[in-house]
């Protein structure tokens, strides 16, 4: 699991395969997870869920939120 802190939101973004999250359920391979508010996105690609990893504020309410305060 790769996890980083957003420049963007000061949340944490990880990036792992479905399996790890124990979401095998999901149709996409590839999670982007904001570990601070338990969002996340699924995607077909790993070059995919990595750029998405850096605008947390398009796919997670809770970042989105932080956004609309800014």
């Amino acid at each position: 699991m790769t996890s980083r802190k957003n420049k963007e939101t000061g949340t944490y973004i990880s990036i792992d395969r479905q399996e790890a999250y124990g979401l095998a359920n999901v149709g996409e391979p590839w999670i982007t997870m904001c570990e601070d508010h338990g969002f996340f996105c699924g995607h077909e690609r790993k070059i995919d869920a990595v750029s998405w990893a850096s605008q947390p504020s398009m796919w997670c309410e809770g970042c989105q939120e932080f956004a609309d305060f800014k």
